[in-house]
Order: structure tokens, then C-alpha cells, then sequence
């Protein structure tokens, strides 16, 4: 999957707070920076990234397995 995919699928899978620590990541800011933005503790943001990462994972694998089905 080509990096331009990416965020498209990661709208799709994820919830609007993964997407907006997602945000604040690809733009540089630490986790401690984002959680300070945000309002919300570090570990929160951490589990927000790592859930948003999972999802894009999963969705990506299953958009690029073959279609068996016919």
C-alpha cells in the first residue's frame, strides 16, 4: 500500500480522536505536546496511536489479500 493510501483508510477506520492524535503526530509534536493540546493524559494518547495504528494495519492487509471469493 503507497503512503498516499494511508490516510484516506485511516479516515475510514479510525474514530475522530485517533485521527486527531494521528494529526498531531504527523506533524511532529511529542505525545507529552499532544496530550497537552488535547487535555488528556500521555498513556491516552499512546492508546489512541496504537489503536489507530492497529486499525489501519488490519484494513490494510485486508484491502491488499486477494479476493477468493469468485
Amino acid at each position: 500500500m503507497k503512503d498516499e493510501e494511508l490516510w484516506p483508510l485511516a479516515e475510514r477506520v479510525c474514530t475522530k480522536a485517533q485521527l486527531e492524535a494521528l494529526r498531531y503526530k504527523a506533524l511532529g509534536f511529542s505525545e507529552r505536546r499532544t496530550a497537552s493540546i488535547i487535555g488528556i493524559m500521555r498513556p491516552a494518547v499512546q492508546d489512541r496511536l496504537a489503536g489507530a495504528i492497529l486499525k489501519i494495519r488490519q484494513a490494510a492487509e485486508k484491502s491488499t489479500l486477494p479476493d477468493n471469493s469468485r
